[in-house]
């Protein structure tokens, strides 16, 4: 009983001792260690033809996903697609030759405005070829693909890794607003918008959308 008593008193005066605000100390396990659990945002951004825009058969999305860990430091992926039906007359896809030379640009937006926080380059990942009882074919689909990666740890330089397509985000050097290569920082409510580059360069969206808190359903590409 009289142990049982001592841990009590002794509780109480530790408790008194800490300031206000100040973390609670555990007398059962021992440990006042904070908790380091990595913080993770995850932003979709589905891109519908642009108003008064002619895209013909043409969808896309954008993901963006971004971890920080105050041990590893952070980590910032975005991938983007575009899905063209072949031939798209209106982007000038007319066979699977012009189709897999084609590119389209990704521009993203600070929120609503047109103060453009990065950009990256849609390329040809696959043509798929639909066919009717796998004898007669009846279609034919472009895919195109941006998929980068950057990691920025605690300690020592910044690696980039690009599966396909390239990324370019807009930062400052020595006061002055420069495009260097990395994934651009986005946020929720950003805007984003995909433009043709070849074969018919556009100065005109395609396709836009806002970025929205979570990911789609379908799963992403393997590493």
């Amino acid at each position: 009983m009289k142990s049982k008593i001592l841990a009590i008193v002794l509780g109480g005066l530790l408790a008194a001792s800490l300031p206000l605000g100040s973390t609670s100390v555990s007398l059962a396990s021992g440990k006042g260690k904070s908790s380091s659990k990595p913080v993770e945002t995850k932003l979709q951004a589905k891109l519908l033809p642009a108003p008064e825009a002619s895209v013909g058969d043409l969808e896309g999305k954008v993901k963006y996903k971004k971890k920080y860990s105050s041990k590893k430091g952070t980590e910032e992926e975005i991938e983007a697609k575009v899905e063209s039906s072949i031939p798209n007359e209106s982007l000038g896809l007319v066979d699977e030759s012009s189709a897999a030379d084609a590119s389209f640009l990704l521009t993203i937006f600070q929120g609503t405005t047109t103060t453009e926080k990065g950009h990256c380059m849609l390329l040809i990942k696959e043509i798929e070829f639909k066919y009717d009882q796998g004898v007669d074919l009846v279609g034919m689909e472009a895919d195109y693909a941006a998929k980068v990666k950057e990691k920025t740890p605690i300690q020592g330089s910044a690696s980039l890794k690009n599966k396909v397509g390239t990324c370019q985000a807009v930062a400052m050097v020595n006061n002055v607003s420069t495009l260097v290569d990395g994934v651009p920082d986005v946020n929720e409510g950003d805007g984003a918008a995909i433009y043709a580059l070849t074969p018919i360069p556009g100065v005109t969206p395609l396709l836009s959308g806002i970025f929205q808190a979570g990911h789609g359903d379908d799963d992403d590409d393997d590493d």
